[in-house]
C-alpha cells in the first residue's frame, strides 16, 4: 500500500557500535523514516584523548541524517529540534546515556520507546550484560518499554528471551541482544 505514510522517529543512542545496530535496522526499513539522531557529544578518547564522535554520530552523518548532541535534554533543545524536524511518531532509545525528562517523553505523537538488553524487571540500569554474566544466568533477553521518567520503568511492550552460551563474552552477548532488539523493534513499529 503506497499511500501509507512512513512511521517517523527520533533515534537516541550512544553505546559504542551497539546503538548503531538498531539505528541501521530502522534506517533500512522502508516503512520507517528517521527524522533525526540524538547522541552524546564528542568526547576525548584513545591514548591521545582525541575528541571523538560516537559511532552512532559518525554513522548518521555518513547516511545524511541530522545529528544533535545536547549535553542536557533541555526544553530549549526540544523546541529547537522540534522546529527543525517536526514531531516524530516515536522516540527509539537504545543505549543512550541521558535520562529523558517528562517534557521530552510527551513529545512523540505515539510513544517514547526504550530498548533494554535484559529481561526487565531483572537488571535495570547500566552494565546489564556484565551483571547477567557475573550472576551465572543461563538466559537473558531484551525488553522494549514505553518510557517513563524513571530509568527502566514503564509498561513493557515486548520481551524476547535469548540463551547464554558458555562461549559467550560480554561483546558477543551485547551484539546478539542488540541485533535481536533491532529485529523486534522494527517488527513492533511495523505492526
Amino acid at each position: 500500500n503506497f499511500s501509507m505514510k512512513p512511521i517517523t522517529i527520533f533515534f537516541f543512542g550512544s553505546f559504542q557500535h551497539y546503538s548503531t545496530l538498531i539505528l541501521e535496522a530502522l534506517y533500512q526499513n522502508p516503512l520507517i523514516k528517521i527524522l533525526g539522531v540524538i547522541t552524546s557529544s564528542p568526547r576525548p578518547a584513545g591514548r591521545h584523548l582525541t575528541i571523538t564522535k560516537t559511532h552512532t554520530h559518525v554513522w548518521a552523518e555518513n547516511h545524511a541524517l541530522p545529528v544533535f548532541t545536547p549535553e542536557v535534554l533541555t526544553e530549549n533543545w526540544k523546541l529547537k529540534i522540534g522546529n527543525l524536524l517536526g514531531r516524530p511518531n516515536f522516540f527509539v532509545v537504545a543505549g543512550y546515556r541521558n535520562l529523558l525528562p517528562q517534557g521530552w517523553l510527551e513529545f512523540p505523537t505515539v510513544a517514547p520507546l526504550n530498548f533494554h538488553p535484559s529481561l526487565l524487571p531483572n537488571y535495570p540500569g547500566p552494565a546489564q550484560v556484565e551483571w547477567t554474566m557475573l550472576n551465572g544466568e543461563k538466559t537473558t533477553g531484551i525488553t522494549l518499554i514505553k518510557m517513563s521518567e524513571e530509568y527502566d520503568q514503564g509498561p513493557i511492550i515486548a520481551q524476547q528471551k535469548l540463551s547464554i552460551k558458555t562461549t559467550d563474552t560480554r561483546d558477543t552477548l551485547y551484539q546478539k541482544l542488540y541485533e535481536l532488539g533491532a529485529r523486534v523493534i522494527v517488527q513492533i513499529l511495523n505492526s
